[in-house]
């Protein structure tokens, strides 16, 4: 039977943080730099990260409607493209605030580099009656149906 000691799970905690320090490190975040480190800093992401923004896609009888999450973008910093009649692309940016590089941070969660997806359209999407609102962080994409796929209810006698 295995016999725990207070400092073996000390040593074992400082093993885990550090194993998810470096992990964290690979992916964009952290810093190995010892001396930001020791200003509790070494949470700070060191480059832009390619994030994939959160989108709701939804299908009425008459359009489909895409909604996509895109925190702390400027409406001129966004791309909307069309790539044949069924593949929509959104790109936004999103950039680190200076105030944030002076000072000693204690937490920064929020996200910043490109935010960018591919979203496939269904066959029955009408590409040349497209609207696009971008309004607090969130890019509200409505496509209207072909007239030949839009449903017709029919009612019975």
């Amino acid at each position: 039977m295995y016999s725990f000691h207070l400092e073996d799970l000390k040593r074992l905690e400082r093993k885990v943080k550090s194993l998810f320090k470096d992990f964290l490190s690979e992916i964009g975040f952290g810093s190995h730099n010892r001396d930001a480190s020791a200003k509790g800093q070494d949470h700070l992401p060191t480059r832009d990260l390619h994030l994939c923004p959160k989108v709701d896609a939804h299908e009425t009888d008459n359009e489909i409607i895409i909604k996509c999450d895109l925190p702390g973008a400027k409406k001129e910093d966004i791309h909307f493209e069309l790539y044949g009649d069924n593949m929509l692309y959104i790109r936004a940016e999103t950039k680190l605030e200076s105030s944030l590089e002076k000072g000693k941070t204690h937490i920064q969660e929020r996200r910043h580099g490109i935010h960018s997806r591919f979203i496939p359209l269904p066959s029955t999407a009408n590409t040349d009656e497209i609207d696009a609102r971008f309004d607090h962080g969130v890019l509200t994409t409505r496509i209207s149906k072909k007239e030949e796929t839009k449903l017709h209810k029919i009612n019975l006698l």
